[in-house]
C-alpha cells in the first residue's frame, strides 16, 4: 500500500484473503531461536526491535562462536500467500561470516541449531550420561553411556534441552538394551524405569535382558506411544498413564460391606487408577454400625507376573480406616482364608 498507514485505508470483506497486505508503517516479526549457550548473536544491521523489523528492510547479524562448533543456520518464512505453508531454507554467511536476510515481507524464525544425525552425549539431572543422535530439534537413539544405575532409572525428559523421543542402543544396531555394550549383555540391578511422555517409540530390544525389571511407568497413554516390537518382559508389569488395577472385595459375609471413608458410598469391585489410595471401612447393614477389629487378607498380584500372589493380613487404624495405599497391581479384599 505504499506509504500509506493502515489507518488511512479500508478494504472491503473481500478484497484478496489469501494476499499479504503490507502498509507504510507494516512490521514483520523476526523470532530468533538459538540452540547454543556458547554461541552469541552480533546484530550488524542493528534495525531489529523488540523481535520486529520494518517491512521490506534487510536483516544482518555474526554468530560469535566460543568454540569451533558450526552451526546450521535456517530460516523459516511465512508463505508466499496466507494459505500456504511455511517454507524453510539454510542459509550460509559470505567471507566476512554476515548472515543476510534481504527485503523482509513475512515473518520470519530463525533457528541456530544442528546438524541433523550428530551423535552427541549428555548428562542428566541424576549424574546418569546419555548418548543420543540430534534430529530435527529431537533426541533420538538415546542410549545409556554411564553413570551409576540404581534398581530405579528416569528416562530422561531432555538431553541438552531437546526432547527425548526414541529409545533404542544405536552402538550395537539395537540389538540388546539400552543399558549394555554388547548384544549378550545383560542386567539384573533395575527393578523398575520411568519413562517420560516425550517418548514416542521404544526400540524393540530396549529393556531386554533386565532381569529384575518389574515394573514399567510410562507417563503417556498407550495409544500415544508407538511400542510395535516393544518387547519387554512377560513378567514384568508396564503402566501407562491411563492404567488402572482391579481391586475386588471378598465378603463372605451378606451383613458386611465395604463404604469409602470420605463419602460413606458402597465400595464394590473397582478399578482404580495406578498408584491411588483406597480407604474404607466395614458397614453392619443389619443396624448401620461401623465392625471393630475386623481383620482383612489382602491379595496381590506378585512383584512378578510368574510369581504366586502375595498374602498380607490388614487392619484398621484407630479411626477404624482400611488403608491400601500405592495400587499398581490387582488385588482381592478377603473376609475369611
Amino acid at each position: 500500500m505504499g506509504n500509506n498507514e493502515e489507518s488511512n485505508i479500508t478494504l472491503g470483506e473481500d478484497w484478496s484473503y489469501n494476499a499479504y497486505v503490507h502498509f507504510g508503517d507494516c512490521m514483520q516479526d523476526v523470532t530468533i531461536i538459538n540452540e547454543f549457550k556458547n554461541i552469541a548473536i552480533e546484530e550488524i544491521s542493528n534495525n531489529l526491535i523488540d523481535g520486529k523489523i520494518k517491512c521490506r528492510e534487510t536483516y544482518q547479524f555474526k554468530l560469535i562462536n566460543e568454540g569451533s562448533y558450526s552451526p546450521v543456520v535456517k530460516v523459516t518464512s511465512q508463505g508466499q500467500y496466507t494459505n500456504y505453508d511455511d517454507v524453510t531454507e539454510t542459509i550460509t554467511p559470505d567471507e566476512n561470516g554476515i548472515y543476510t536476510i534481504s527485503n523482509i515481507n513475512r515473518n520470519k524464525i530463525i533457528r541456530i541449531g544442528r546438524n541433523n544425525g550428530e551423535q552427541l552425549q549428555a548428562e542428566d539431572e541424576n549424574g546418569i550420561t546419555w548418548n543420543y543422535t540430534y534430529q530435527s530439534g529431537d533426541a533420538i537413539e538415546v542410549y545409556y553411556e554411564s553413570g551409576e544405575l540404581g534398581r530405579t532409572v528416569d528416562i530422561p525428559n531432555d538431553l541438552d534441552g531437546y526432547p527425548v523421543k526414541v529409545l533404542r542402543n544405536n552402538r550395537i544396531n539395537g540389538q540388546g538394551n539400552i543399558f549394555v555394550k554388547d548384544y549378550w549383555q545383560e542386567n539384573r540391578t533395575i527393578e523398575r524405569i520411568n519413562i517420560p511422555n516425550s517418548i514416542t517409540y521404544i526400540d524393540g530390544n530396549a529393556f531386554s535382558n533386565c532381569y529384575s525389571l518389574a515394573d514399567v511407568y510410562v507417563d503417556n497413554e498407550e495409544s500415544n506411544l508407538d511400542n510395535t516390537g516393544w518387547q519387554y518382559s512377560t513378567n514384568t508389569f508396564v503402566h501407562y498413564k491411563d492404567c488402572t488395577h482391579i481391586v475386588e472385595f471378598d465378603l463372605n459375609t451378606e451383613n458386611i460391606k465395604a463404604i469409602e471413608e470420605t463419602t460413606e458410598n458402597e465400595v464394590q469391585n473397582v478399578g482404580v487408577n495406578c498408584g491411588d489410595t483406597i480407604k474404607f471401612r466395614l458397614l453392619d447393614i443389619t443396624d448401620n454400625s461401623i465392625i471393630l477389629n475386623k481383620k482383612l487378607y489382602l491379595k496381590t498380584q506378585a512383584k512378578f507376573r510368574n510369581q504366586e500372589d502375595g498374602l498380607e493380613l490388614i487392619v484398621p487404624d484407630e479411626n477404624v480406616v482400611y488403608t491400601i495405599e500405592n495400587i499398581n497391581r490387582n488385588k482381592i479384599i478377603i473376609e475369611n482364608l
